[in-house]
């Protein structure tokens, strides 16, 4: 797929999205297979709507997940 066709699917994700949402954000990767730099791992991210609202979202959902793992660490450590 190139990099035209992969922008072109993710914007119209984002757009159909987009017209039920006040605001998208897109993170996807895959896996490279071109053979010059096969196994390495490539991310294309792209949004829509008011950019404080999604990165303020983001930063949110990294905060509460980082807690989590570091929750269930304390846990296993403690024997719960």
């Amino acid at each position: 797929m190139s990099d035209e066709e992969q922008a072109e699917m993710l914007e119209a994700a984002a757009a159909a999205l987009g017209d039920h949402f006040d605001t998208v954000q897109i993170f996807v990767t895959r896996v490279i297979d071109d053979g010059k730099l096969a196994g390495n791992t490539e991310d294309v991210a792209t949004g829509l709507g008011n950019w404080y609202a999604r990165t303020g979202q983001v930063r949110d959902w990294l905060t509460i997940n980082d807690e989590m793992c570091r929750k269930a660490g304390r846990d296993i450590q403690d024997g719960e």
